[in-house]
């Protein structure tokens, strides 16, 4: 079993356990605290991904480091679980995975805009809920510039993807060409 596969599975025996939305987001921000740790504290990252302690270790080592910091006694356990199983070194992916379910429940939905310039909060607003249309979801949208994109944006959201750039209507208009000469 792959990686991600895995921590599917891990971040939805999590999400069974909540029975609320309050729950699932403050379960959410404590595994983006978790998380924020990891990526900050060098030696932290690096007691974790290493094949030379114990899993045992792991577990009494994060388990004390979470202690006091403001987690559930769930959060708590379920990172001890992780640490014991040897699973920290897939936490990001537990942690996406998580988000997932979260925005499942909830009927949100994430993506991406890739504009060539940036786009005023109107544009935003527009695209924003032309995309929640198509999905029949709330959608929340990360922006982004890109040189590549010539004129127009290129959105992906909950398996859709939105390509209004100039070069997609170009080789759309050289297909039709190109079908009306055959």
């Amino acid at each position: 079993m792959n990686n991600i596969e895995v921590a599917k599975r891990y971040a939805k025996a999590l999400f069974d356990t909540t029975t609320d939305v309050k729950t699932q987001s403050r379960y959410y921000y404590e595994l983006q605290a978790f998380q924020e740790i990891l990526s900050k504290e060098k030696s932290i990252n690096e007691f974790v991904h290493s094949v030379l302690i114990t899993p045992e270790k792991k577990e009494a080592v994060i388990i004390k480091a979470v202690q006091n910091k403001g987690f559930s006694g769930e959060v708590e356990s379920f990172l001890g679980l992780l640490a014991k199983r040897g699973r920290l070194s897939i936490f990001d992916k537990v942690l996406e995975a998580f988000q997932y379910f979260v925005d499942d429940a909830n009927g949100v939905t994430r993506g991406y805009v890739r504009s060539s310039s940036a786009l005023s909060p109107e544009q935003r607003s527009q695209i924003q809920e032309k995309i929640s249309e198509a999905t029949n979801k709330k959608v929340i949208l990360t922006y982004s510039e890109d040189p590549k994109v010539i004129g127009g944006l290129i959105a992906e959201a909950g398996g859709f993807r939105f390509d209004d750039t100039l070069n997609t209507h170009l080789t759309r208009l050289k297909e039709e060409l190109n079908r009306r000469t055959h």
